[in-house]
């Protein structure tokens, strides 16, 4: 059983998720009309940034249990953005939101499943 501070990171990585995946939406799936739109590219870097500082606050023992995701390959990508700014890699954004984060997303909700917390009308519950 996975304690609650990591449910709730778990829960907020999963709605940066779903931010994504709305910026995806909104872009018709189309690198072009994501990477001519600024906002689009703001929104998707800040969602990618948070979702790497919330990995950062995982507890040791969650991620010794729960390792087949790179948590801190995560936090790496969190602290270049942070660090690296106005160097957002519109390419390498994309293919983080269609190809990695749809992995997270199904990680994060199994391992919350696996924990009896399930997603009912957008809310998590027990």
């Amino acid at each position: 059983m996975i304690n609650i501070k990591d449910q709730q990171i778990l829960i907020h990585i999963l709605e940066y998720c779903d931010d994504i995946n709305e910026i995806i939406k909104l872009c018709k799936e189309s690198f072009n009309n994501f990477s001519a739109n600024r906002i689009y590219k703001n929104s998707a870097a800040m969602s990618l940034l948070q979702i790497g500082e919330l990995t950062k606050k995982l507890s040791a023992d969650f991620l010794s249990q729960y390792d087949k995701l790179p948590w801190k390959e995560l936090a790496r990508t969190r602290d270049f953005m942070a660090h690296h700014y106005g160097s957002f890699d519109e390419q390498i954004g994309w293919n983080t939101m269609k190809n990695d984060i749809p992995t997270v997303k199904e990680y994060c909700h199994r391992i919350l499943q696996t924990n009896h917390i399930i997603r009912k009308n957008n809310e998590f519950i027990r």
